[in-house]
């Protein structure tokens, strides 16, 4: 099993990757242990952050390579059931569960 990583991940900020036509739609993604987003620091919201740092653990729980894998064979497997993008994307499990977390931290919050 992969160990735990005590390292902080790296955050950057309006990174120039959100230029290329097929991640423009999205607000943020992580690449390796690195957080990137497409605006400024001040514009990301706590609950699109938690949501990339559930991903973030999700590396370190199953490491990297299994993670994308994973991630990749998933995405494959329902679109190819669900022949739509979106929602191919949408039922990714890690998808699934950081956006579950990501709500559950919110209800916390209240």
């Amino acid at each position: 099993m992969p160990r735990q990583s005590q390292q902080t991940p790296h955050i950057r900020y309006q990174h120039w990757i959100f230029k290329l036509p097929f991640v423009r739609r999205y607000r943020g993604m992580v690449i390796a242990r690195t957080i990137l987003f497409k605006n400024a620091e001040t514009e990301i919201t706590p609950a699109l952050l938690r949501h990339e740092l559930a991903h973030v653990e999700q590396i370190d729980r199953y490491g990297i390579t299994r993670f994308y894998l994973i991630y990749f064979c998933d995405y494959l497997a329902n679109l190819w059931r669900l022949r739509d993008h979106d929602a191919a994307y949408r039922h990714i499990r890690f998808e699934r569960e950081a956006r579950e977390l990501e709500r559950l931290e919110r209800i916390c919050e209240r």
